[in-house]
């Protein structure tokens, strides 16, 4: 019986140190429970205010660069000042000058609308600087006003004189006729060179302003190359070509943009690293870069004619159209820059591909290097309307200008006079074509598009092709962004009566 009590309380014991133990047990395991989850929250925790520290200081980076684009923008705002400063003394000059030639009897009505007008545009640009040197933090600028009463003057010539007294301006016709015919004929021929140069003026100053900054674009471009090498980029690949050339079109449009007072739309530094492996990826790292080549000089046509069906249309027509149509432009306006007056440019890049130049066409590329040709130009990058404040109207050419263009590229071609609604000037455009010759156009694009609203636009288009018989023509039409099949009959009265560009050589 004592055996028995001592089992029994042997066994309560053990039960109630096993509950004891059990309960203890799941205490630990719920503790040991708590602390893993602790552990990994303060894993997460440690993990993020890692990704917090890198965050802060790639922020860090960010600003250090934001904080030297805003140091750039100070300076630029600077040297804004200065050249805003020469603009109006000049203008000043130029009202001293011409209130010299008003005593002289010279009508100047005409020269101080221009003066004032550009003391308007002086103000305006005065009071932008001002607004972007508030946001700076620096100083408001005040301009010189050294026009005496230029301003008067004018407002004057619009007011009715109340005082009978106060004599009325002498006849210029009349009092020239007390002026000896050598000394009107030279003042009348001062007098047209100085209008000429103020209506000049305000553009220099903008193209000599860009061609500055367009230093910076080639300081910028050659840095980038020398950070493509470091990423293994080679010297002459197709990877280094394209991102120099893109990574240009990009700065030089959004320069133009700032010149033309528009928003910019390539902000913020360039990933290099990222550029160099996107172009890894594509493999152009082990491409080789394009090359110009010359220009062809056949002896004689390498083509003829073939039957084929070009825009529904079968006949015999010269070359390939639609392979050349192909590897050209078709339509124009869709490049990086806002420019969409672009014909003519575009058709030079198509008169390059034709002349075995280049594979294919670039928009962005041709308006680069028109760009580069023109910046250094007096007045250059008005010949391409590159300050016109309707986009549509930028990019505007001229046979002359064309001319030149093609000529500093390795192209060189003449102009040909074509009549308007003549069917002779169409017989040689016929015959050039068919020779091997290629060559632009200047149309009326209301007639060649029967759109009333077009009528008397300026246009250039690039016939490409022509049939056996000559009532067809095949023309590349960037402005409606097609290639259209014209019959001679209204090519001929398409004609604006301008030249046209021919190749010197025959060229395919």
């Amino acid at each position: 019986m004592n055996e028995l009590n001592w089992i029994l309380t042997g066994i309560e014991k053990t039960e109630s140190e096993t509950e004891t133990n059990v309960e203890k047990k799941n205490e630990t395991e719920e503790k040991e429970a708590a602390v893993r989850t602790a552990i990994e929250k303060l894993q997460e925790d440690v993990a993020l205010l890692t990704s917090v520290e890198k965050v802060r200081e790639s922020i860090g980076q960010e600003q250090q660069i934001i904080e030297r684009e805003l140091d750039n923008c100070r300076n630029a705002a600077d040297t804004l000042e200065v050249q805003l400063q020469e603009m109006n003394d000049t203008n000043q000059r130029s009202y001293e000058k011409t209130m010299e030639l008003a005593e002289l009897g010279i009508d100047t009505e005409g020269a101080l609308e221009i003066i004032e007008n550009r003391k308007e545009v002086i103000r305006e640009y005065m009071d932008r600087l001002n607004s972007i040197r508030e946001k700076l933090n620096m100083p408001e600028i005040t301009l010189s006003d050294g026009y005496g009463t230029a301003a008067g003057a004018m407002d004057r010539q619009e007011q009715p004189v109340m005082d009978d007294k106060i004599p009325e301006a002498p006849d210029t016709h009349i009092e020239s006729q007390h002026i000896e015919p050598a000394r009107k004929n030279l003042l009348a021929a001062k007098l047209e060179a100085f209008r000429n140069k103020l209506k000049s003026s305000l553009t220099k100053d903008k193209t000599e302003s860009f061609r500055i900054q367009y230093e910076q674009i080639d300081t910028q471009m050659n840095d980038l190359h020398d950070q493509l090498l470091k990423e293994g980029i080679p010297e002459y690949s197709l990877a280094m070509y394209n991102i120099l050339r893109d990574e240009r079109c990009r700065a030089e449009a959004d320069l133009l943009r700032k010149m033309n007072g528009e928003a910019t739309w390539f902000q913020g530094a360039m990933d290099v690293h990222t550029l160099a492996e996107e172009a890894k990826r594509r493999g152009e790292d082990r491409m080789s870069a394009p090359q110009m080549k010359p220009a062809r000089k056949l002896s004689q046509t390498a083509y003829g004619f073939t039957k084929q069906t070009v825009q529904g249309i079968t006949a015999e027509f010269y070359n390939d159209p639609n392979d050349l149509c192909a590897r050209i432009i078709q339509e124009q306006g869709n490049s990086v820059y806002t420019i969409c007056g672009d014909c003519g440019m575009v058709s030079s890049d198509g008169m390059f591909v034709s002349a075995g130049m280049f594979e294919r066409a670039n928009e962005n590329y041709v308006i680069s290097n028109y760009i580069a040709y023109y910046k250094s130009e007096y007045n250059g990058l008005d010949y391409i309307c590159a300050f016109e404040k309707n986009p549509d109207y930028r990019g505007g050419t001229t046979p002359r200008t064309r001319q030149d263009f093609m000529s500093h590229m390795g192209l060189e071609t003449y102009m040909v006079s074509m009549k308007k609604n003549s069917l002779e000037s169409v017989e040689k455009v016929s015959n050039f074509i068919r020779d091997g010759h290629s060559l632009i156009l200047s149309v009326d694009a209301g007639v060649l598009w029967n759109d009333i609203k077009h009528k008397g636009d300026l246009h250039a288009v690039q016939p490409v092709s022509v049939s056996k018989d000559g009532t067809l023509f095949v023309v590349n039409d960037t402005g409606i962004g097609k290639v259209i099949v014209v019959d001679r009959e209204h090519l001929a009265e398409s004609l604006s009566g301008n030249p046209a560009n021919v190749t010197v050589n025959i060229v395919r």
